[in-house]
């Protein structure tokens, strides 16, 4: 896409070794926190939409009903819909599980800063294991206990995984001065 847009790619590759180019304005996969961010869509709950896991546990069928409403459903002329959360995004539980840029590393990690709040841990970059989020058809995004906003899982990204996506892309747009001072 970056190319197609003659916007500067953000990946430089070399073999196997792929490297981050932080100042550069083309497409890139988000990070695991940005794949979050715009999952949670605005909220702090599990769901975008608001169950909270006591809420599935105490009474899983209304629970369920409403996460279906998210999930990708075939029609049958071939097409698929699912409701969008508040950013407009869809099947963000459904369709299949989506690659992030972050290395995996538990988030107790020596890798990761110990102190305070992790805002936006990338892992290490050369890490075996890659960070994927979001959901897979092969649960048909039905387990409520890994298919949500904060669940996380690793893979090595040269295994052959089914279910698995590229996801979702995005791009740094910088901010241009409003010409007010503060």
């Amino acid at each position: 896409m970056s190319a197609r847009e003659n916007l500067p790619p953000c990946y430089r590759i070399d073999g196997d070794h792929v490297e981050f180019l932080t100042e550069a304005t083309g497409y890139r996969l988000p990070t695991e926190a940005e794949w979050e961010f715009a999952c949670r869509a605005g909220t702090t709950m599990v769901w975008f939409y608001g169950y909270d896991p006591q809420d599935h546990l105490q009474d899983p069928e209304p629970a369920m009903s409403q996460h279906r409403r998210y999930l990708p459903s075939g029609e049958t002329d071939g097409t698929y819909f699912c409701l969008a959360n508040s950013f407009g995004l869809r099947s963000m539980y459904g369709g299949a599980e989506e690659w992030c840029w972050d290395g995996f590393a538990p988030y107790s990690s020596p890798q990761l800063p110990s102190h305070g709040a992790i805002q936006n841990p990338c892992g290490n970059p050369r890490a075996k294991f890659r960070v994927k989020r979001g959901g897979s058809c092969w649960s048909g995004g039905t387990d409520l206990n890994s298919v949500n906003s904060v669940t996380r899982t690793e893979y090595n990204p040269k295994g052959d995984i089914a279910w698995s996506g590229l996801g979702r892309v995005v791009r740094t747009v910088p901010l241009k001065p409003s010409g007010k001072s503060n």
